[in-house]
């Protein structure tokens, strides 16, 4: 970055989709399970870029603070809405307490999410 481009704006307050992933890119597979997805895929839908990172709670999944740890995290990173397979119901309470949104039941590849949100469809 240039000495005069100006520095893009942090994101609002839960306004990143978090969409869980096996790989890092829009062509990985979502990955069934939120605790243990090895990769967090962050979209920011206002400022279109994307985001990858790794989940730093993937090996405490055992630990009953994970789901904590996890929504914290996420809200941390202005998150507000996750897309994944499955969220252990102790996870969901974390989520909810964080005011981070969730849709379950996702499958296929990370861009046809994508795409699917573009569209309004879940």
């Amino acid at each position: 970055m240039k000495k005069d481009e100006a520095k893009p704006a942090p994101a609002p307050a839960g306004s990143k989709i978090c969409i869980t992933a096996r790989g890092k890119d829009f062509e990985a597979e979502v990955d069934p399970d939120f605790s243990q997805a090895r990769y967090y895929l962050l979209l920011d839908p206002m400022a279109m870029t994307l985001e990858v990172m790794e989940n730093p709670h993937r090996n405490a999944y055992a630990l009953p603070e994970t789901g904590t740890h996890a929504a914290q995290f996420l809200k941390a990173k202005s998150v507000g809405v996750v897309i994944t397979g499955e969220i252990a119901p102790p996870v969901q309470q974390a989520l909810h307490s964080s005011e981070i949104q969730f849709i379950t039941g996702t499958s296929g590849k990370v861009k046809d999410v994508i795409q699917s949100l573009a569209k309004g469809v879940k």
